[in-house]
């Protein structure tokens, strides 16, 4: 999934209207983290796409990969615990 996003924020095809349009199909508030999150780390959001992403999140703190462990550090700003790698090229 982090592989994914990171194509789809580094590519040429980004369109940040929309993957919001997206995460509101979904409604749910992990994915607005999630999101989110990925956004900063692999791309350059607008301060509007960050706000309202950050309008659509939900309480607590959630795991980036539900399948995963419920370990590792956790980015305070989005409510997300980094329990899977988030690997650079």
């Amino acid at each position: 999934m982090a592989d994914i996003a990171r194509q789809y924020w580094i590519g040429r095809h980004t369109d940040e209207r929309k993957i919001l349009e997206y995460a509101e199909r979904f409604g749910r508030g992990t994915v607005y983290k999630r999101l989110g999150v990925m956004a900063e780390t692999y791309g350059d959001p607008s301060d509007e796409w960050i706000r309202r992403c950050k309008v659509g999140c939900s309480r607590g703190i959630s795991l980036l990969d539900p399948r995963g462990p419920n370990k590792g550090p956790i980015k305070s700003r989005w409510g997300i615990r980094i329990n899977v790698p988030m690997e650079f090229e």
